[in-house]
């Protein structure tokens, strides 16, 4: 809404590549649309960087301001920009780089200079720019204050942020003997700082260590980390420049396979090493987006599931596992081993082949990934677990906004012994639930979604990266969880321009 409350702005994507921003008048329909500015070349910019996000009005309503990406608060690692349009038919202007997060921006009372928040200096602090003349910003507040949104006082003499911080970590949650227990049960088992994230990790053969991607730089990438369950230290195990995550302990708990982004594009590639962090060497070079690996019961063999491109379940494997102790065997060309994407794929416990969510089996009649099927070890489906027969037991906690019931059988973890599967019964990864390893009845386990303490159990919807942090490990007496914690304050600072 304009400052004088008779006109509304928009934005639309006119094409692919072009964002068209109008006004309108309010009350009036099309007759009162207008043109404001259009913008091209936004197919150059890097998804998700897919603005304008949040219009900003100028003081005297013409002109707009706006980031070219939404700021999720617990995201640090994205980068944005924000522009200006500096009359109406002008062409935008981008009045700060795309190499650091800039976001929020708010028109000082000159209708000339606009106050945003950066992390161009490292945390995030309050900057301003000329929106005329954008040379290079400057400071407004020092030391790490960590601002979040803006809001500034009609005069221009009173500026209000949010500070929000953020955090994950693996927290372990007793398992039930019967019914279900709360994530207030749990405790957390590692101690990573605000801005600092733990994703995704994997219990030793022994039960003894866990494994976990951490990125504890909030502008860096992800790093793969151990620790034993009852100590506190932490070992980082790699550094490359790239980030490394999904880390899976090999049978005997000598290797751990992980996936590596490339430098070079959008993809990732499968690397092994040893559990002490040596001997790194890739196995699979990328087929598009890998969708999690595991070992087989001997260790000889490694099934990957990637999406989109070169789309399927490869297999690469190895005649031994070693020929001296300090001299891995290497592995064989990949091959195809089963044509469906196999998602969130663990090796099968007391038994041969793996399970996994099923995307695109055109066999089994499989399209989504809610759905469980059992592979065996020459790529043949044994069986499926259907979710749809669960979704009616779970309709009083499970229905969604339209009414209609829904049941996802997701991201599953054997227990130690193989005799239960443990995944998470929801896409929203609220509720952890258990079933016998052979299809049986449901028992939910651990309630996420408890509003008595400020926890979450994944980072919100954005591009897809719930999928990933919503981890979960299976111990002998525990489930293991990534756990996000946050807080935020408000605090008010006078200004002087």
């Amino acid at each position: 809404i304009s400052p004088d409350g008779r006109r509304y702005a928009a934005h639309w994507w006119a094409s692919d590549d072009t964002v068209e921003i109008y006004t309108y008048e309010i009350g009036r329909g099309d007759e009162g649309k207008q043109l404001f500015a259009r913008s091209g070349g936004w197919l150059q910019v890097p998804a998700p960087v897919r603005g304008p996000y949040g219009l900003v009005w100028s003081p005297d309503g013409n002109r707009i301001a706006y980031p070219d990406r939404p700021d999720a608060p617990d995201d640090e690692s994205s980068v944005s920009a924000i522009s200006v349009v500096l009359e109406a038919g002008g062409t935008p202007i981008r009045v700060t780089d795309r190499e650091h997060r800039n976001t929020n921006p708010v028109w000082l009372p000159d209708n000339r200079h606009l106050l945003f928040v950066s992390d161009r200096d490292g945390p995030r602090d309050v900057y301003v720019v000329d929106a005329e003349d954008p040379g290079e910003p400057q400071r407004v507040t020092f030391g790490g204050q960590d601002p979040r949104w803006l809001s500034l006082s009609a005069d221009g003499k009173m500026l209000a942020y949010a500070q929000y911080r953020f955090r994950r970590n693996i927290w372990a949650v007793p398992i039930p003997d019967e019914g279900r227990v709360s994530i207030r049960e749990g405790q957390p088992i590692t101690a990573v700082g605000w801005s600092q994230t733990v994703g995704w990790h994997d219990l030793s053969p022994d039960g003894d260590t866990i494994a976990f991607e951490l990125r504890a730089d909030p502008r860096g990438g992800f790093h793969i980390y151990k620790k034993a369950l009852e100590g506190r230290a932490q070992t980082q195990l790699t550094d490359d420049s790239a980030s490394d995550w999904a880390p899976v302990w090999s049978p005997d708990g000598r290797e751990i396979v992980f996936a590596r982004d490339r430098t070079d594009s959008d993809s990732v590639d499968v690397w092994v090493m040893d559990a002490d962090g040596g001997n790194e060497r890739r196995v699979m070079e990328s087929k598009g987006f890998m969708a999690m690996c595991d070992w087989s019961a001997d260790g000889l063999r490694l099934f990957c599931g990637w999406w989109p491109r070169a789309a399927g379940t490869w297999e690469v494997s190895r005649d031994s596992l070693r020929r001296r102790f300090d001299m891995p065997v290497d592995f064989g060309a990949p091959r195809l081993w089963y044509d469906g994407v196999c998602w969130f794929l663990r090796r099968v416990r007391g038994g041969e082949g793996v399970v996994c969510n099923a995307r695109n089996d055109e066999r089994s009649g499989i399209t989504g990934i809610k759905d469980l099927i059992w592979l065996s070890p020459d790529g043949d489906v044994v069986r499926r677990f259907s979710a749809t027969p669960f979704a009616e037991a779970m309709q009083q906690v499970n229905k969604p906004w339209d009414g209609s019931l829904l049941w996802w059988i997701q991201r599953p973890r054997y227990s130690p012994d193989g005799s239960t599967l443990y995944f998470f019964g929801d896409p929203w990864q609220t509720q952890v639930m258990s079933m016998p390893a052979g299809g049986g009845e449901l028992r939910w386990v651990v309630d996420l979604h408890d509003h008595g303490r400020n926890v979450t159990p994944y980072v919100p919807p954005q591009d897809g990266k719930n999928l990933w942090y919503a981890a979960l490990t299976v111990g002998r007496n525990d489930l293991y969880l990534s756990v996000g914690e946050s807080e935020s304050d408000i605090w008010v600072m006078d200004l002087e321009w």
